[in-house]
């Protein structure tokens, strides 16, 4: 059984054997066809990829010959197949972890509403599986940065989940420290205030909590010229009234969370929801400021 990690640095191994991986070009073909396990990726595609400003000039050469050194790592041609028009890696897609930490991220959202304990379990295992950056053997070709964004989200998404968790189950004391720590380097992230706020209000500081909504509302109204969303003027209003309700509330998974795929979406693929607005919203600021 092959299985295949490249949340951190890449390691294959067979049979829970480590299997030694040619560095370079041969790791970035691995990387590159993991990614997609199970699905063609073409020929054409690869070679720009892989060799990027130099594709013009690479024909299929170089390119036939890190599949071979590929498919002899693996110790099984089988597990590389293709033609002219393309390669497969034909593993299961759960053999890779950056596919499977997204189906357990599929999970643990599905669960939040109705199973924390439940969701606190799948994404601790989900987190598990990161070790320091994302796809760090990937090389630098333009290709990796929308995965790298999309499984960098779905890590911070799966902590969001997991502090959610946590406060329903009780903790709430035992999160505020870590979520405020997450704040100062994710400062538009409303879920993470919705958090702070809650887990404030629940250990009896409910004038820290609505100081934790002025400086959200702060945050945005200075850095994007936006008014916290509804979820979190709401929120505000239960705080303010001292809503029994927010004693055992559970807060609102984000928008596009029953959404999220077993597999790694297409590029093209739409993120939904206010954070990634916020969060290209944000971009878009700092390029006009260049």
């Amino acid at each position: 059984m092959i299985s295949i990690s490249v949340l951190g640095p890449v390691e294959l191994s067979r049979d829970d054997v480590a299997v030694p991986v040619r560095p370079g070009k041969t790791t970035e073909l691995l990387i590159r066809l993991a990614l997609e396990a199970g699905v063609m990726v073409r020929t054409e595609r690869l070679i720009e990829d892989l060799w990027a400003e130099h594709a013009v000039g690479i024909a299929r050469n170089p390119l036939h010959t890190k599949v071979s050194r590929l498919r002899r790592s693996l110790g099984d041609g089988s597990l590389v197949t293709g033609t002219r028009a393309g390669y497969v890696l034909n593993v299961a897609p759960e053999a890779v972890d950056a596919i499977e930490v997204l189906r357990l991220a599929g999970e643990a959202a599905t669960a939040r509403s109705s199973d924390p304990a439940a969701a606190l379990a799948l994404c601790t295992s989900a987190l598990a599986m990161f070790h320091g950056d994302v796809l760090p053997d990937a090389g630098d070709g333009e290709w990796v940065v929308p995965y790298r964004v999309r499984l960098d989200e779905a890590r911070l998404g799966l902590v969001e989940d997991r502090l959610a968790a946590q406060l329903d189950l009780g903790g709430a004391g035992e999160v505020v420290a870590e979520i405020e720590a997450l704040l100062s380097s994710n400062p538009l992230r409303e879920r993470l205030w919705a958090s702070l706020i809650t887990a404030l209000y629940r250990s009896g500081r409910q004038a820290d909590a609505l100081a934790a909504y002025a400086r959200v509302r702060e945050t945005l109204v200075e850095q994007l010229g936006l008014e916290p969303g509804p979820a979190l003027r709401a929120l505000e209003q239960q705080v303010l009234l001292q809503d029994p309700a927010l004693d055992g509330t559970r807060l609102p998974s984000r928008t596009n969370s029953a959404h999220r795929r077993s597999h790694l979406p297409a590029l093209t693929s739409p993120m939904t929801g206010r954070d990634a607005d916020l969060d290209a919203v944000s971009r878009l600021a700092v390029m006009n400021a260049w």
